[in-house]
């Protein structure tokens, strides 16, 4: 056995070659679903984005329609009591 190696049967290798197989399945199907998630991220991401701009400008609509009618209303009153003799 100076250097020389014995033959290795099919019987011993059929084995390692069906689990290197089913390794390299796997490990496809891991790559695969980490691809799903990111895409996955990404996409609620914008979503999140999208939602939290949306609220920004409809805060913004909201008190300036506050501010509008608040001065509207000092407007008329004040108006509405010069007509009346009270201010």
């Amino acid at each position: 056995l100076d250097g020389v190696v014995p033959p290795i049967k099919k019987a011993a290798v059929d084995p390692l070659l069906k689990a290197v197989s089913d390794a390299k399945k796997k490990a496809a199907h891991i790559v695969k679903e980490m691809d799903y998630m990111h895409r996955r991220e990404i996409r609620m991401h914008r979503t999140s984005t999208s939602t939290n701009s949306r609220l920004f400008w409809f805060g913004v609509v909201s008190v300036g329609a506050l501010v509008g009618v608040a001065a509207f209303q000092v407007v008329y009153l004040r108006g509405y009591f010069r007509r009346k003799k009270l201010l």
